[in-house]
């Protein structure tokens, strides 16, 4: 191999480990660009889920005060009032 053909094929290893590289750095920052989209979303849920418990909560003490209101009418014998 000449003092040319060494020349070239170092700069060529040179280069295509300067790809290498950045090609994994980008590669790991998409990883860590889909990790915080996957967190997102997840905590997005969470707070979804909690809107309806809270949502849920509120309908079911509704439905508690009725349910209530018509059993102490009934032994009561009053008409209910809403």
């Amino acid at each position: 191999m000449n003092q040319l053909d060494k020349s070239v094929s170092s700069k060529l290893e040179a280069t295509v480990a300067r790809q290498i590289q950045a090609q994994f750095q980008t590669t790991g920052k998409q990883v860590l660009q889909v990790r915080h989209l996957h967190w997102a979303f997840a905590l997005q849920c969470i707070a979804s889920f909690l809107e309806l418990v809270a949502f849920l909560f509120v309908i079911s003490s509704k439905v508690a005060f009725v349910h209530y209101r018509v059993l102490i009418s009934s032994v009561g014998g009053t008409q209910i009032q809403f």
